[in-house]
């Protein structure tokens, strides 16, 4: 049996697919610049500072911003106690983010199924 899909059902697809891909980019890029000596250098050098945290940093300042901004103060007042307590603030921080790109992703889709009719 074939199933036709609504249009609220392809704009949640796709809400869920930005989301999704932003969390996995994200935590790879904050892992992987921690976990790998090569690629935080890397980092580093492109961002032009010395962090302890260069993912986290790059993924602050490069896809996190606009939720970032907002928690600033509780994300900076972690990065000098625990480092276990500063990586669930950015997990957070990242969770929120791929949150609202995929309802900003949904809000576009249905926008544009009013708009263009299809």
């Amino acid at each position: 049996m074939v199933r036709y899909f609504t249009r609220k059902d392809k704009a949640r697809v796709v809400a869920d697919a930005v989301g999704i891909s932003h969390f996995v980019v994200a935590n790879v890029i904050m892992i992987g610049a921690q976990a790998n000596r090569d690629l935080g250098l890397a980092v580093r050098k492109f961002m032009k500072q010395n962090s302890d945290y260069p993912g986290i940093d790059f993924v602050y300042k490069f896809m996190d911003a606009p939720i970032y901004q907002q928690f600033r103060g509780t994300a900076e007042a972690f990065r000098e106690g625990r480092p276990r307590n500063f990586w669930l603030t950015a997990e957070c921080i990242v969770l929120l983010s791929s949150m609202f790109y995929g309802l900003l992703a949904y809000v576009v889709i249905r926008l544009c199924f009013r708009i263009f009719g299809k």
